[in-house]
């Protein structure tokens, strides 16, 4: 169709709110809002966002670094 765009853009969601979408999603379809296809195209340009477990174990070796320095100065000797 003229001036319908060709794609859409896939939006990564935390799961909670990949749920919410994709329950709207069927209940626009079952309530006659949206037919098949666009219902298909909606659900297929919507995926659940992954947990980085790489970025989160990064966060915690500094949070583990910043503690050992933490500690080393708290032990280090005064000069008084």
């Amino acid at each position: 169709m003229p001036g319908e765009p060709t794609s859409i853009a896939s939006v990564n969601l935390p799961k909670k709110q990949y749920r919410t979408v994709m329950l709207a999603v069927d209940h626009w379809r079952r309530a006659g809002v949206i037919d098949g296809p666009t219902q298909l195209r909606l659900a297929n340009s919507i995926a659940m966002a992954r947990f980085n477990w790489q970025l989160a174990a990064r966060y915690a070796f500094l949070a583990a670094l910043v503690c050992v320095v933490i500690l080393v100065g708290a032990l280090w000797p005064t000069g008084s």
